[in-house]
């Protein structure tokens, strides 16, 4: 009987720590306190980002990470308080794009799609889909991208997620 015990308390103990997703750390570290208020990102940016080792040298438009098609060469951006504007002209179009959010201490934080649907121990699927928006020591704006989906049946998982910064230069335009 002791052993029976033993067996299935090592059991549970693997089946605790052997799941996606057990422990995921926010990363918030890539942002800076502003000096008055958010709206200071406001300005004129590059829309293709910096390539760096943090998100794994690979170059975005900017009009990707909002869900947004197209490409574009320079954009506005507006920031208050819960809303982010985005002006920028896509051939000979001017286009403007209003979003909401939601400000956070060093950041704004804006959600395109947030499902979770849980059960424990039975069924869970999570689909998470956010960017934050903020700066980093030199000024420049940084957009955390940050995607998720997951979701087990029983003791069946699988899933990923995915956290990278996006580092902006102003542009002088």
């Amino acid at each position: 009987m002791k052993i029976l015990l033993r067996f299935c308390f090592i059991m549970l103990i693997g089946l605790i720590f052997n799941s996606c997703g057990t422990l995921k750390f926010n990363k918030t570290k890539e942002f800076v306190k502003f000096n008055s208020s958010i709206s200071e990102l406001s300005g004129k940016y590059y829309g293709n980002s910096e390539s760096t080792k943090r998100n794994n040298n690979h170059s975005i438009n900017i009009l990707k990470l909002f869900n947004l098609e197209g490409e574009a060469d320079v954009i506005n951006l507006s920031i208050d308080q819960d809303k982010v504007k985005l002006t920028y002209l896509q051939g000979a179009d001017n286009k403007e794009v209003v979003l909401e959010g939601k400000m956070k201490n060093k950041f704004m934080e804006i959600y395109f799609k947030k499902n979770q649907t849980v059960i424990p121990l039975l069924y869970s699927q999570i689909e998470v889909d956010r960017i934050r928006i903020g700066k980093d020591k030199e000024g420049n704006l940084v957009i955390m991208n940050y995607a998720e989906h997951s979701g087990n049946i029983l003791f069946m998982a699988a899933g990923h997620y995915d956290e990278l910064p996006f580092i902006f230069k102003k542009s002088d335009m």
